[in-house]
């Protein structure tokens, strides 16, 4: 019974995100919202921002405790010995955080990295194995200058540090099969920073997301493993 209800705990809090439409009663009550609003007013906040004041510190309360209810829960299953049975899949839950973060506008989906390909891009793609990756730069004397990838059994060969590092911080990033590569330099260098300053804002959503709705650190980890490898697995 409580992994059942830690589960449904899970789902709703990747569910819902916290708001009025979920307040409870008490706290919409009109008498108490004017006791609220008389005693912000007397701590010395302005008449225009009382509203926001007063909803920003319930929504933080709410959120406070929604934690504290997951950490009972899984607290109560750790006693029991029951922990990590509960969890339901960490790819649901990051399909949940998606929609949510997606339907709120706080966070789009981009496909990596076709969605930051300018339209008027020359386009080549080569087949990127998976595996670990390491980079070789030229050699002092290599008459090629040529920059080689190696994947596992495989070398790849580029002739500017640019297309080197754009293939190679992709496959960091868990790219692997048909990957699309600028031509220009300049534009390898560019789509990168790009991709770049979007995985670290996911990062910043998704672990502020994934921090309300468990204390598990590798259910953690699991969920933003997946949540990021919608973006980056092959269309």
């Amino acid at each position: 019974m409580i992994d059942t209800t830690y589960q449904a705990a899970l789902r709703y809090a990747a569910r819902q995100q916290i708001d009025s439409s979920i307040w409870p009663s008490e706290l919409r009550d009109e008498t108490r919202e004017q006791i609220g609003r008389i005693v912000l007013r007397l701590t010395g906040v302005a008449e225009p921002e009382i509203d926001a004041e007063r909803n920003a510190m319930i929504n933080d309360l709410l959120s406070h405790t929604r934690k504290l209810k997951i950490l009972e829960l899984e607290a109560q299953i750790n006693r029991q010995g029951g922990a990590g049975r509960s969890h339901p899949s960490a790819r649901n839950v990051a399909e949940t955080i998606w929609k949510q973060v997606a339907d709120a506008g706080l966070f789009q989906p981009r496909h990596v990295p076709d969605d930051f390909l300018g339209t008027n891009y020359e386009i080549r793609t080569l087949t990127l194995p998976p595996g670990r990756s390491t980079m070789e730069h030229p050699g002092l004397f290599d008459p090629r200058k040529r920059f080689v990838l190696r994947k596992g059994q495989t070398n790849l060969h580029f002739d500017t540090s640019e297309e080197a590092t754009y293939v190679a911080a992709l496959s960091a990033y868990g790219a692997i099969g048909n990957l699309k590569v600028p031509v220009d330099p300049a534009n390898c260098a560019g789509v990168l920073t790009e991709i770049r300053d979007y995985h670290s804002r996911f990062l910043e959503i998704f672990q502020e997301q994934v921090t309300d709705i468990t204390s598990d650190a590798e259910f953690q980890r699991r969920i933003v493993k997946e949540g990021w490898k919608r973006l980056i697995e092959p269309q």
